[in-house]
Protein backbone atom coordinates (compact mmCIF):
# COMPACT_ATOMS: atom_id res chain seq x y z
CA UNK A 1 0.00 0.00 0.00
CA UNK A 2 0.99 3.44 -0.84
CA UNK A 3 0.03 5.39 1.61
CA UNK A 4 2.00 8.46 1.07
CA UNK A 5 -0.03 8.25 -2.51
CA UNK A 6 -2.90 7.86 -1.01
CA UNK A 7 -3.06 11.15 0.98
CA UNK A 8 -1.51 13.32 -1.67
CA UNK A 9 -4.58 12.28 -3.99
CA UNK A 10 -7.42 12.87 -1.31
CA UNK A 11 -5.66 16.37 -0.19
CA UNK A 12 -6.17 17.85 -3.72
CA UNK A 13 -9.55 16.92 -3.97
CA UNK A 14 -9.72 18.46 -0.91
CA UNK A 15 -8.32 21.21 -2.02
CA UNK A 16 -10.24 21.54 -5.24
CA UNK A 17 -12.69 18.68 -5.49
CA UNK A 18 -13.67 19.70 -9.37
CA UNK A 19 -10.03 18.17 -10.54
CA UNK A 20 -11.87 14.79 -10.48
CA UNK A 21 -13.56 15.50 -13.53
CA UNK A 22 -9.66 15.50 -15.21
CA UNK A 23 -9.30 12.08 -14.08
CA UNK A 24 -10.66 8.30 -13.46
CA UNK A 25 -10.77 7.96 -10.00
CA UNK A 26 -12.41 5.13 -7.91
CA UNK A 27 -12.77 4.61 -4.08
CA UNK A 28 -12.25 0.89 -4.23
CA UNK A 29 -8.18 2.09 -5.13
CA UNK A 30 -7.58 3.24 -1.59
CA UNK A 31 -6.34 0.24 0.16
CA UNK A 32 -6.16 2.54 3.85
CA UNK A 33 -9.88 1.72 4.94
CA UNK A 34 -9.99 5.85 6.58
CA UNK A 35 -8.82 7.18 3.17
CA UNK A 36 -11.22 4.60 1.44
CA UNK A 37 -14.35 5.68 3.27
CA UNK A 38 -13.26 9.09 2.79
CA UNK A 39 -12.93 8.56 -0.97
CA UNK A 40 -16.68 6.95 -1.10
CA UNK A 41 -17.84 10.18 0.37
CA UNK A 42 -16.63 12.36 -2.02
CA UNK A 43 -17.65 10.20 -4.89
CA UNK A 44 -21.30 9.83 -3.23
CA UNK A 45 -22.58 12.68 -1.78
CA UNK A 46 -24.32 15.33 -4.49
CA UNK A 47 -23.40 18.42 -2.87
CA UNK A 48 -20.73 20.70 -2.20
CA UNK A 49 -19.57 20.50 1.13
CA UNK A 50 -19.51 23.92 2.87
CA UNK A 51 -16.57 22.82 5.57
CA UNK A 52 -14.81 20.25 6.72
CA UNK A 53 -16.55 19.38 9.62
CA UNK A 54 -19.65 19.09 6.96
CA UNK A 55 -17.86 16.56 5.60
CA UNK A 56 -16.95 14.56 8.84
CA UNK A 57 -20.43 14.27 9.70
CA UNK A 58 -21.02 13.03 5.91
CA UNK A 59 -18.11 10.20 6.57
CA UNK A 60 -19.97 8.92 9.48
CA UNK A 61 -23.78 9.02 7.87
CA UNK A 62 -22.08 6.45 5.59
CA UNK A 63 -19.52 4.80 8.42
CA UNK A 64 -20.50 5.47 11.92
CA UNK A 65 -17.15 4.44 13.59
CA UNK A 66 -14.86 5.95 11.19
CA UNK A 67 -11.93 7.67 12.27
CA UNK A 68 -11.97 10.50 10.18
CA UNK A 69 -12.10 13.95 12.12
CA UNK A 70 -12.18 17.45 10.99
CA UNK A 71 -8.47 18.11 12.75
CA UNK A 72 -7.73 14.81 10.14
CA UNK A 73 -8.89 16.25 6.95
CA UNK A 74 -7.47 19.65 7.97
CA UNK A 75 -3.56 17.91 8.21
CA UNK A 76 -4.75 16.04 4.47
CA UNK A 77 -5.71 19.26 2.65
CA UNK A 78 -1.91 20.09 3.95
CA UNK A 79 -0.76 16.87 1.64
CA UNK A 80 -2.04 18.52 -1.72
CA UNK A 81 1.73 20.41 -2.21
CA UNK A 82 3.28 17.68 -3.25
CA UNK A 83 1.10 16.89 -6.25
CA UNK A 84 2.92 17.98 -8.86
CA UNK A 85 1.09 16.20 -11.76
CA UNK A 86 -2.29 14.94 -9.86
CA UNK A 87 -3.49 13.08 -13.56
CA UNK A 88 -0.06 10.92 -12.86
CA UNK A 89 -0.59 10.29 -9.11
CA UNK A 90 -3.90 8.87 -9.93
CA UNK A 91 -2.33 6.48 -12.54
CA UNK A 92 0.03 5.17 -10.21
CA UNK A 93 -3.12 4.67 -7.52
CA UNK A 94 -4.80 2.81 -10.34
CA UNK A 95 -1.57 1.49 -10.99
CA UNK A 96 -1.05 0.53 -7.01
CA UNK A 97 -4.78 -0.87 -6.60
CA UNK A 98 -4.09 -3.61 -9.92
CA UNK A 99 -0.81 -4.79 -8.75
CA UNK A 100 -2.05 -5.06 -4.70
CA UNK A 101 -4.90 -7.22 -6.82
CA UNK A 102 -2.76 -9.15 -9.22
CA UNK A 103 -0.51 -10.07 -5.50
CA UNK A 104 -3.35 -11.22 -3.92
CA UNK A 105 -5.19 -13.55 -6.50
CA UNK A 106 -1.63 -15.23 -7.13
CA UNK A 107 -1.77 -15.77 -3.40
CA UNK A 108 -5.12 -17.32 -3.33
CA UNK A 109 -4.14 -19.20 -6.05
CA UNK A 110 -0.93 -20.65 -4.63
CA UNK A 111 -3.05 -21.89 -1.41
CA UNK A 112 -6.02 -22.66 -3.38
CA UNK A 113 -5.02 -23.65 -6.82
CA UNK A 114 -9.02 -24.17 -8.50
CA UNK A 115 -10.42 -22.82 -11.72
CA UNK A 116 -12.71 -20.29 -10.30
CA UNK A 117 -9.30 -18.49 -8.79
CA UNK A 118 -7.17 -19.58 -11.08
CA UNK A 119 -9.71 -17.00 -13.79
CA UNK A 120 -8.79 -14.43 -11.14
CA UNK A 121 -4.93 -14.55 -11.45
CA UNK A 122 -5.64 -14.64 -15.04
CA UNK A 123 -7.64 -11.64 -15.33
CA UNK A 124 -5.66 -9.40 -12.83
CA UNK A 125 -2.17 -10.33 -15.26
CA UNK A 126 -4.25 -9.21 -17.98
CA UNK A 127 -5.44 -6.21 -16.20
CA UNK A 128 -1.51 -5.31 -15.41
CA UNK A 129 -0.82 -5.77 -18.81
CA UNK A 130 -3.41 -3.50 -20.29
CA UNK A 131 -2.31 -0.65 -18.00
CA UNK A 132 1.01 -1.53 -19.24
CA UNK A 133 2.63 -2.66 -15.73
CA UNK A 134 5.96 -4.78 -16.01
CA UNK A 135 6.45 -6.97 -13.39
CA UNK A 136 10.07 -6.97 -12.19
CA UNK A 137 12.01 -9.26 -13.51
CA UNK A 138 15.16 -8.73 -10.84
CA UNK A 139 17.54 -7.21 -14.10
CA UNK A 140 20.35 -5.69 -12.64
CA UNK A 141 21.07 -3.34 -15.14
CA UNK A 142 20.67 -0.25 -13.69
CA UNK A 143 21.87 -1.36 -9.82
CA UNK A 144 25.78 -1.99 -12.10
CA UNK A 145 25.71 0.92 -13.57
CA UNK A 146 25.03 2.63 -10.18
CA UNK A 147 28.06 0.76 -8.37
CA UNK A 148 30.49 1.18 -11.14
CA UNK A 149 29.65 4.50 -10.75
CA UNK A 150 30.55 4.54 -7.06
CA UNK A 151 34.05 3.60 -8.38
CA UNK A 152 34.73 6.46 -9.78
CA UNK A 153 32.75 9.05 -8.11
CA UNK A 154 32.12 9.94 -4.04
CA UNK A 155 29.09 8.76 -2.65
CA UNK A 156 27.19 11.61 -0.77
CA UNK A 157 27.83 11.34 3.12
CA UNK A 158 25.07 11.52 5.79
CA UNK A 159 25.03 13.81 8.76
CA UNK A 160 28.13 13.57 10.53
CA UNK A 161 27.86 14.22 14.63
CA UNK A 162 30.24 12.08 17.10
CA UNK A 163 33.37 10.88 15.64
CA UNK A 164 33.30 7.63 16.62
CA UNK A 165 29.70 7.75 15.82
CA UNK A 166 30.10 8.58 12.58
CA UNK A 167 33.26 5.77 12.19
CA UNK A 168 30.81 2.87 13.58
CA UNK A 169 28.06 4.12 11.55
CA UNK A 170 29.72 4.39 8.33
CA UNK A 171 29.13 7.79 6.67
CA UNK A 172 27.73 9.21 9.61
CA UNK A 173 23.49 9.65 10.04
CA UNK A 174 22.26 8.58 6.44
CA UNK A 175 19.11 9.25 4.53
CA UNK A 176 16.99 6.07 4.80
CA UNK A 177 18.19 5.04 8.36
CA UNK A 178 15.91 4.67 11.39
CA UNK A 179 17.99 5.01 14.27
CA UNK A 180 16.61 3.73 17.84
CA UNK A 181 18.38 5.22 21.08
CA UNK A 182 16.79 3.05 23.79
CA UNK A 183 18.03 3.26 27.50
CA UNK A 184 16.45 2.61 31.16
CA UNK A 185 15.43 5.75 32.78
CA UNK A 186 18.14 8.25 33.81
CA UNK A 187 20.77 7.02 30.93
CA UNK A 188 20.34 10.27 29.43
CA UNK A 189 18.59 8.90 26.00
CA UNK A 190 16.84 12.34 25.38
CA UNK A 191 19.93 14.46 26.24
CA UNK A 192 22.07 11.97 23.72
CA UNK A 193 20.10 12.85 21.39
CA UNK A 194 20.61 16.60 21.96
CA UNK A 195 24.00 16.23 21.75
CA UNK A 196 23.98 14.35 18.56
CA UNK A 197 21.38 17.22 17.34
CA UNK A 198 24.19 20.00 18.29
CA UNK A 199 27.22 17.98 17.19
CA UNK A 200 25.38 17.50 13.78
CA UNK A 201 24.58 21.57 13.56
CA UNK A 202 28.08 22.83 15.02
CA UNK A 203 29.44 20.09 12.09
CA UNK A 204 26.71 21.23 9.15
CA UNK A 205 25.45 24.90 10.01
CA UNK A 206 22.80 24.62 7.09
CA UNK A 207 21.59 21.45 8.33
CA UNK A 208 17.86 21.67 9.61
CA UNK A 209 16.75 19.63 12.44
CA UNK A 210 13.20 18.97 14.19
CA UNK A 211 13.12 17.72 17.03
CA UNK A 212 9.35 16.40 18.35
CA UNK A 213 9.71 16.56 22.49
CA UNK A 214 6.98 14.63 23.57
CA UNK A 215 8.29 14.80 27.31
CA UNK A 216 9.30 18.33 27.61
CA UNK A 217 8.08 21.81 26.64
CA UNK A 218 9.92 23.43 24.29
CA UNK A 219 11.36 25.88 27.07
CA UNK A 220 12.59 23.11 28.92
CA UNK A 221 13.80 21.66 25.73
CA UNK A 222 15.93 24.96 24.87
CA UNK A 223 17.35 25.07 28.54
CA UNK A 224 19.18 22.13 28.46
CA UNK A 225 20.52 23.02 24.79
CA UNK A 226 21.49 26.64 26.49
CA UNK A 227 23.06 24.48 29.15
CA UNK A 228 25.05 21.98 26.85
CA UNK A 229 26.43 25.08 24.64
CA UNK A 230 27.24 26.99 27.48
CA UNK A 231 28.45 24.09 30.18
CA UNK A 232 26.51 26.08 33.04
CA UNK A 233 25.16 23.96 35.32
CA UNK A 234 21.40 23.20 34.33
CA UNK A 235 20.43 23.33 37.71
CA UNK A 236 20.82 27.15 38.04
CA UNK A 237 18.55 27.63 34.62
CA UNK A 238 15.64 26.98 37.50
CA UNK A 239 16.40 30.85 39.08
CA UNK A 240 18.46 32.17 36.38
CA UNK A 241 17.69 35.52 37.22
CA UNK A 242 19.53 35.11 41.01
CA UNK A 243 22.06 32.11 40.18
CA UNK A 244 23.43 33.37 36.86
CA UNK A 245 26.40 35.98 37.13
CA UNK A 246 26.39 38.73 34.31
CA UNK A 247 28.99 37.09 32.43
CA UNK A 248 27.07 33.81 31.98
CA UNK A 249 23.66 35.74 31.22
CA UNK A 250 25.81 36.79 28.34
CA UNK A 251 27.00 33.38 27.30
CA UNK A 252 23.34 32.51 27.48
CA UNK A 253 22.40 35.57 25.17
CA UNK A 254 24.40 34.42 22.74
CA UNK A 255 23.70 30.59 22.72
CA UNK A 256 20.18 31.21 22.23
CA UNK A 257 20.82 33.91 19.92
CA UNK A 258 23.57 31.11 18.39
CA UNK A 259 20.56 28.25 18.11
CA UNK A 260 17.64 30.19 16.78
CA UNK A 261 19.62 30.87 13.89
CA UNK A 262 20.28 27.07 13.13
CA UNK A 263 18.15 24.83 11.31
CA UNK A 264 16.84 23.61 14.52
CA UNK A 265 12.87 23.57 15.73
CA UNK A 266 11.10 22.18 18.86
CA UNK A 267 7.85 21.04 18.38
CA UNK A 268 6.10 20.25 21.91
CA UNK A 269 2.40 20.01 20.61
CA UNK A 270 2.75 17.06 18.03
CA UNK A 271 1.44 13.96 19.71
CA UNK A 272 -0.06 11.96 16.81
CA UNK A 273 1.93 10.33 13.87
CA UNK A 274 0.33 11.84 11.42
CA UNK A 275 0.88 15.52 13.28
CA UNK A 276 4.79 14.36 13.13
CA UNK A 277 4.85 12.83 9.68
CA UNK A 278 3.39 16.29 8.21
CA UNK A 279 5.70 18.24 9.64
CA UNK A 280 8.74 15.99 8.99
CA UNK A 281 6.91 15.83 5.16
CA UNK A 282 6.90 19.91 5.36
CA UNK A 283 10.30 20.80 6.70
CA UNK A 284 11.96 17.88 4.05
CA UNK A 285 9.91 19.78 1.38
CA UNK A 286 11.10 23.53 1.93
CA UNK A 287 14.76 22.10 2.41
CA UNK A 288 14.99 20.04 -0.54
CA UNK A 289 18.43 19.60 -0.86
CA UNK A 290 20.11 20.07 2.51
CA UNK A 291 20.74 17.68 5.35
CA UNK A 292 17.62 16.75 7.30
CA UNK A 293 17.41 15.28 10.95
CA UNK A 294 14.34 14.49 12.44
CA UNK A 295 13.85 13.62 16.40
CA UNK A 296 11.35 11.68 18.03
CA UNK A 297 11.32 11.56 21.50
CA UNK A 298 9.87 9.06 22.51
CA UNK A 299 7.68 6.41 20.78
CA UNK A 300 6.29 5.47 24.20
CA UNK A 301 4.09 8.92 24.38
CA UNK A 302 3.17 8.80 20.36
CA UNK A 303 0.11 8.20 18.97
CA UNK A 304 -0.55 5.49 16.70
CA UNK A 305 -3.48 6.37 15.83
CA UNK A 306 -4.16 2.79 16.00
CA UNK A 307 -6.48 1.77 19.47
CA UNK A 308 -4.82 2.11 22.98
CA UNK A 309 -6.30 -0.97 23.90
CA UNK A 310 -3.51 -2.69 21.48
CA UNK A 311 -0.24 -1.02 21.77
CA UNK A 312 1.96 -3.01 20.54
CA UNK A 313 0.16 -2.17 16.94
CA UNK A 314 0.58 1.53 18.27
CA UNK A 315 4.30 1.10 18.30
CA UNK A 316 4.28 -0.93 14.58
CA UNK A 317 2.58 2.11 12.91
CA UNK A 318 5.05 4.99 14.34
CA UNK A 319 8.09 2.78 13.48
CA UNK A 320 6.52 1.71 10.14
CA UNK A 321 5.45 5.23 9.33
CA UNK A 322 9.40 6.54 10.47
CA UNK A 323 10.92 3.77 8.51
CA UNK A 324 8.51 4.44 5.14
CA UNK A 325 9.98 8.22 5.43
CA UNK A 326 13.04 7.85 6.02
CA UNK A 327 13.38 5.96 2.49
CA UNK A 328 10.75 7.57 0.57
CA UNK A 329 12.23 11.28 1.56
CA UNK A 330 15.79 9.75 1.96
CA UNK A 331 16.12 11.44 5.23
CA UNK A 332 17.60 10.04 9.01
CA UNK A 333 15.56 9.82 11.61
CA UNK A 334 16.10 9.24 15.67
CA UNK A 335 13.33 7.33 17.55
CA UNK A 336 14.12 7.26 21.11
CA UNK A 337 12.66 4.38 22.95
CA UNK A 338 12.61 2.68 26.55
CA UNK A 339 14.03 -0.59 27.17
CA UNK A 340 12.27 -2.99 29.00
CA UNK A 341 12.42 -3.75 33.15
CA UNK A 342 14.50 -7.47 32.26
CA UNK A 343 17.74 -5.00 32.04
CA UNK A 344 17.37 -4.43 35.96
CA UNK A 345 17.39 -8.36 36.65
CA UNK A 346 20.49 -8.64 35.12
CA UNK A 347 23.49 -8.70 36.76
CA UNK A 348 25.49 -6.94 34.11
CA UNK A 349 22.91 -4.64 33.36
CA UNK A 350 23.74 -4.51 30.28
CA UNK A 351 21.17 -4.18 27.18
CA UNK A 352 20.48 -6.63 24.62
CA UNK A 353 17.70 -5.92 21.61
CA UNK A 354 15.62 -7.64 23.20
CA UNK A 355 15.13 -5.53 25.85
CA UNK A 356 13.22 -2.85 23.34
CA UNK A 357 10.12 -2.28 25.36
CA UNK A 358 6.79 -2.40 24.06
CA UNK A 359 6.72 -4.07 20.15
CA UNK A 360 9.50 -6.38 18.42
CA UNK A 361 8.74 -3.84 15.52
CA UNK A 362 11.14 -1.59 16.70
CA UNK A 363 14.12 -4.03 16.66
CA UNK A 364 12.46 -4.99 13.03
CA UNK A 365 12.24 -1.74 11.69
CA UNK A 366 15.60 -0.22 12.42
CA UNK A 367 18.52 0.43 10.35
CA UNK A 368 20.74 0.94 13.66
CA UNK A 369 20.12 0.62 17.47
CA UNK A 370 22.12 2.10 20.00
CA UNK A 371 21.44 0.83 23.75
CA UNK A 372 22.42 2.80 26.70
CA UNK A 373 23.54 2.17 29.68
CA UNK A 374 25.78 3.09 32.73
CA UNK A 375 29.11 1.51 32.62
CA UNK A 376 29.04 -0.18 36.32
CA UNK A 377 33.00 -1.18 36.33
CA UNK A 378 34.79 2.63 35.45
CA UNK A 379 33.89 5.17 38.57
CA UNK A 380 34.58 9.10 38.28
CA UNK A 381 35.89 11.14 40.71
CA UNK A 382 32.36 13.18 40.27
CA UNK A 383 28.85 11.63 41.55
CA UNK A 384 27.49 13.56 38.94
CA UNK A 385 29.51 12.40 36.20
CA UNK A 386 29.16 8.95 34.72
CA UNK A 387 30.30 6.42 31.86
CA UNK A 388 27.67 5.75 29.74
CA UNK A 389 28.29 2.53 26.86
CA UNK A 390 26.57 3.34 23.38
CA UNK A 391 26.17 0.06 22.29
CA UNK A 392 25.70 0.12 18.76
CA UNK A 393 23.73 -3.84 19.14
CA UNK A 394 22.66 -3.51 15.45
CA UNK A 395 23.90 -1.85 12.56
CA UNK A 396 22.60 -2.57 8.75
CA UNK A 397 25.33 -0.69 6.52
CA UNK A 398 28.08 -0.78 9.67
CA UNK A 399 30.17 -2.02 12.25
CA UNK A 400 28.41 -2.99 16.21
CA UNK A 401 30.57 -2.18 18.61
CA UNK A 402 30.49 0.19 22.35
CA UNK A 403 31.26 3.68 22.47
CA UNK A 404 32.27 5.28 26.15
CA UNK A 405 30.72 9.02 26.88
CA UNK A 406 31.41 10.97 29.74
CA UNK A 407 27.87 11.67 30.59
CA UNK A 408 28.20 15.22 32.82
CA UNK A 409 24.69 15.33 34.37
CA UNK A 410 24.67 19.23 35.19
CA UNK A 411 25.70 20.71 32.18
CA UNK A 412 24.06 17.88 29.94
CA UNK A 413 27.30 16.91 28.09
CA UNK A 414 27.99 14.01 26.24
CA UNK A 415 31.52 13.53 25.99
CA UNK A 416 33.00 10.80 23.53
CA UNK A 417 35.56 9.26 24.81
CA UNK A 418 36.77 6.11 22.94
CA UNK A 419 35.22 2.82 21.22
CA UNK A 420 36.42 -0.20 23.71
CA UNK A 421 35.09 -3.09 20.91
CA UNK A 422 33.73 -3.57 17.32
CA UNK A 423 32.70 -5.84 14.94
CA UNK A 424 32.66 -5.61 11.35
Amino acid sequence: MNYMLEQKVLGRLLNDFESINQVELKANWFKDETHRQLAYTLFNTEKEFADLSEIELNVKDFYPKSAVTEEWLQALKFEHMYVTDFKASTKALEEEHVKNKAHEASMQYVEYPSNRNLEKLEDSLRAMSELGIEEDEGELRHPTDQLLYELDHETEQGLFSYRNLDMLLGAGLEGGMLTVIAGRPGTGKTTYAMNIAIEALQKQPDAQIDFFSLEMNKVEMLKKFVSRLTRINSYKFKNAKLSLNDEQKLQVINSADWINKTGLRIHDSKFKISEIERMIRQRKYENKDGKYLAIVDYVGLVDGEAGRDQRYLEVGKVTQTLKRLTNELDIPVLLISQLNREVENRQDKKPVLSDLRESGDLEQDANVAILLSENQEEETDNKDRVIIDANIAKNRNGAIGIINYMFDKPTQAFVETDVIGHEN
